[in-house]
């Protein structure tokens, strides 16, 4: 993964830009990346409650007065449920480019101190640039991108259970096997998508 930012830094002459010029410009683009994923997992996380409570209503409200239009609550809760499955699907692949683009500024950094070190040079004393243990390493890209893959888990069981649930619904099988293969292609592409 490249972006304008590393490719401008990584064809940057030693001379052109000193060591500690460099962390603070990746360090900050590191801060930026943070903060895209703060701020995409918690919108991702207000949509998914809100609906989540709708869902919810139009559930419980069903068969009862509050639903005037009894033959169009079931087609609104699946369209519910393939909603929350898009939005987790898309938040899934927003969060992990960012994980991505962390990755690659911390390699930048990592090269570059590569490339400036003479041989028998101590490494400059910087902070690390990012923490590179693989505990904290895993737990922060997998809980950011695995809440996503939980969403869609549950929103394809919500699918399962509201299309069971009524079996007069779908009269046809093949709608709710391409729904669930779906889901599943969808889970298992995510998970396979999640190494960082």
């Amino acid at each position: 993964m490249d972006c304008t930012c590393l490719g401008y830094v990584k064809n940057l002459e030693p001379d052109q830009l000193t060591r500690k010029e460099l962390y603070d410009m990746v360090r900050k683009q590191i801060e930026h990346e943070d903060e895209l994923i703060n701020q995409r997992l918690n919108w991702f996380l207000v949509t998914q409650g809100f609906l989540m409570a709708a869902f919810g209503t139009v559930f419980a409200g069903e068969g009862t007065s509050i639903n005037a239009g009894e033959g169009m609550v079931r087609p609104v809760l699946v369209c519910m449920c393939l909603v929350g499955t898009l939005l987790s699907v898309l938040s899934f692949f927003g969060i992990r480019t960012a994980h991505l683009s962390i990755k690659a500024l911390r390699e930048t950094w990592v090269e570059r101190l590569e490339k400036d070190a003479t041989p028998g040079s101590e490494k400059p004393g910087f902070p690390r640039i990012i923490w590179e243990g693989k505990p904290c390493q895993w737990s922060a890209s997998y809980t950011t991108m695995g809440t996503p893959l939980l969403f869609v888990i549950v929103w394809l069981v919500l699918m399962f259970i509201v299309t069971l649930y009524h079996p007069g619904f779908f009269n046809t099988g093949g709608v709710i096997a391409g729904a669930i293969a779906t889901g599943v292609l969808s889970v298992g592409f995510m998970v396979a998508k999640m190494r960082v």
